[in-house]
This record gives C-alpha cells, sequence and structure tokens, in this order.
C-alpha cells in the first residue's frame, strides 16, 4: 500500500484551528479512516482530541495571559505612582535655596521621558 504523506505549514497561531480541521474530518468520516487503515480507531480519535487540548494549552496559554495581565497593570500602577513622586521631588528641589547643584543636573526631564516611554494598552 502506498503511504501518502502531507506536508502543510502552518502559522504557530493557526495549529489549534488546523487540529480542529483534523479532528472534524476524522470524525465525520471515522468508517473511511478505519477503511483505510486500521489506525485510525475511536482511541486514535480520542487520543487526537486530547493532544490537540495539549497543542492549544501551550499555543493559548490561559493562566500565562493572566499572569501577563497582572504584571502588566503593575508596571502601569508604578509608573503612575513614580510620576507623582517626581512631581514631589521636583517641587522639593524648586524650594530649595543656596544649592551647589542645578535643577536640571537633576534629571528629572530624563526619568520622565523614561516612564512615559511605554506604550500603555488597556487590560
Amino acid at each position: 500500500m502506498t503511504v501518502v504523506r502531507l506536508v502543510i505549514r502552518v502559522k504557530i497561531g493557526e495549529v489549534p484551528s488546523f487540529g480542529s480541521f483534523i479532528l472534524a474530518s476524522i470524525s465525520e468520516d471515522l468508517a473511511a479512516f478505519t477503511e483505510y487503515s486500521p489506525k485510525y480507531t475511536a482511541a486514535y480519535l480520542t487520543q487526537l482530541g486530547v493532544d490537540k487540548r495539549e497543542i492549544e494549552m501551550l499555543v493559548n496559554p490561559v493562566q500565562l495571559v493572566g499572569q501577563l495581565k497582572v504584571i502588566t497593570q503593575r508596571i502601569y500602577t508604578n509608573q503612575d505612582l513614580l510620576t507623582i513622586e517626581i512631581n514631589y521631588l521636583e517641587g522639593y528641589v524648586k524650594m530649595g535655596v543656596g544649592m551647589t547643584v542645578g535643577f536640571k543636573d537633576f534629571g528629572f526631564q530624563a526619568v520622565r521621558k523614561s516612564n512615559n516611554s511605554g506604550i500603555r494598552f488597556k487590560v
């Protein structure tokens, strides 16, 4: 019997969708697949479903995405808090009298620029 190998290139994000297509195809025509090769049985179909779920968890890790959202929210909160603290420090320096270091030497502008350089996305 001639074995036909199908090589398909799929983007990593499309693997779960492609797996759903394969699973649906085998489910609909299980009798034809079993007739073609005894390898394709109901047990094979069940294992294919388990493998598909594992791949989905790797490609779209729900727990990891949730943790990343929490970390991103912490970063944004700390950026906002830093802005408030910089305002206080800048005010104290402006009130300082007789300092030997100039106001610009404190680097408030560079800190503000770095703090505000990130792009903020809604979480």
